[in-house]
């Protein structure tokens, strides 16, 4: 079996990511149901963005993530589940 360092400096059991020359994606519960709108109001301007099956549209181009599209919307990284109200932000204790 072949491995791989971990950070901490261990050894675990190496699993390819990878099938063929495609990345393997995991379902993400967290992802909204394809053909979902969302609206989102960003210095004044609305922005709407719709989930698609493999991605999701803004302004008539493709993103792969919604992170994505909250970056080209911002100019900076976001979550896109948080820019979108869709995945609540982290609260104090």
């Amino acid at each position: 079996m072949d491995c791989q360092p971990t950070p901490c400096g261990g050894w675990k059991p190496w699993r390819p990511t990878c099938q063929g020359s495609k990345r393997v994606r995991h379902k993400n519960s967290d992802r909204p149901v394809s053909g979902t709108r969302l609206i989102r109001e960003w210095k004044g301007v609305e922005h709407r963005v719709t989930v698609r099956d493999a991605d999701f549209e803004y302004q008539g181009r493709p993103y792969k993530s919604l992170s994505a599209v909250a970056r080209a919307i911002t100019g900076t990284r976001w979550n896109g589940l948080a820019f979108f109200g869709l995945k609540s932000q982290r609260t104090s204790v």
